[in-house]
């Protein structure tokens, strides 16, 4: 905001129209700058910029003279949430703030922008940073995780995806001596179901949906390439941190071999889908995967989240969970059970408000005893 009222208020206007302000500071300082102009631009604020180098340490910026248009910020707004996989609703309620913006402070309405622009870039660009980092880790670890590193490398890179039982021969995993028997890394051989997977999966991280995702867990599965079906959906949320499809068969086949790690990524893919306005019936193989993975990861999503905690969301949770796990699976069971609490809670705050049958309360602390326990 300081560079914004800069240039609202200290900007001076040169021969040709445009206006400046000139800057100095260490090179962090103008570099940070010039970050916030680029996001001022973002929004409207700004439509393009020039840079005039004075000296190392001294720069003049140039711009045409700024608008200040909740118009124009609501309009680039909603373009960049589109992008970013939110649902209408979803983009409705997050532009609200700067619908009420004041009038009378021509920078109210910039700063609700802003901060609407840089939620969801935080909320976007921080978790592909820890992707990163996750990923480069897991490679590091191939070596205790008996996986071949061009095992890795393919299932990325490559144009078709390398079965789960490579071994290239020509790494430090195949060959911990190093004293390679072959001139060069084995390769694969090509393959057109392979292919067609890759083909699948590049459509499927643009667009979820429940029958596509069922049908690549089992080609994976048939064809023995799980392995590179879940790097590849790991290594695609370093780029794209929405992914819905991305986050489920990354947490559906990495679960396979580390529950605990799968649950994370099918967590962050329900986090994410509540935020892109899905319903629970469209985020219901989220939701079945994690009671699959043990009935305490649905349970934790249930608490964490406002959207999952009314009476008749959690209801709604359980039907998609016995539907596709059973009555008699631990997460439908438990499912049901948070149900039945929130319904007593929602029922012992309506009787109180009433002034009848107090003791419900006791009641409620009874049973929510007995499941803690």
């Amino acid at each position: 905001m300081e560079v914004a009222g800069k240039i609202l208020h200290d900007s001076q206007e040169g021969p040709d129209g445009q206006r400046f302000v000139e800057v100095g500071g260490s090179e962090a300082e103008l570099n940070s700058f010039e970050y916030a102009l680029v996001r001022l631009m973002q929004i409207g604020f700004l439509e393009a910029y020039t840079v005039e180098y004075l000296s190392q340490r001294h720069r003049r910026f140039w711009f045409p003279r700024p608008k200040i248009s909740r118009r124009t910020f609501e309009e680039r707004l909603r373009a960049f949430l589109t992008e970013t996989r939110l649902g209408v609703e979803a983009i409705e309620r997050r532009l609200e703030p700067l619908r009420r913006a004041s009038a009378g402070n021509p920078l109210d309405p910039v700063e609700k922008a802003l901060r609407i622009l840089l939620d969801r870039v935080y909320e976007t660009v921080y978790p592909m940073r820890i992707q990163m980092l996750r990923n480069l880790i897991e490679y590091a670890l191939s070596k205790e995780r008996n996986r071949c590193r061009r095992l890795v490398l393919r299932s990325i890179f490559d144009d078709q995806l390398p079965p789960d039982d490579y071994r290239c021969g020509f790494c430090d995993v195949c060959e911990p001596s190093l004293a390679f028997s072959v001139p060069g890394a084995l390769v694969p051989p090509r393959e057109a179901e392979p292919e067609e997977i890759v083909r699948r999966l590049s459509t499927f991280f643009q667009d979820w949906s429940e029958e596509e995702a069922d049908l690549l867990l089992s080609a994976a599965s048939e064809r023995g390439l799980s392995q590179a079906v879940m790097l590849r959906s790991e290594y695609y949320l370093e780029r794209e941190g929405t992914s819905l499809g991305a986050f489920f068969l990354a947490g559906a086949l990495k679960g396979r071999e580390d529950p605990a790690q799968g649950a994370l990524y099918l967590k962050r893919g329900t986090s994410e889908a509540l935020k892109q306005g899905l319903s629970v019936d469209e985020i219901g193989p989220f939701l079945a995967e994690l009671g699959r993975l043990g009935p305490e990861h649905l349970g934790s999503v249930l608490l964490a989240h406002p959207p999952l905690g009314g009476y008749r969301e959690r209801k709604q949770v359980y039907e998609e969970v016995e539907r596709r796990l059973g009555y008699d699976d631990p997460a439908a069971r438990l499912a049901a059970s948070l149900a039945s609490v929130k319904l007593l809670s929602e029922l012992t705050e309506w009787v109180e408000q009433e002034g009848v049958f107090p003791q419900l309360r006791s009641i409620k602390e009874r049973l929510e005893t007995s499941l803690q326990g």
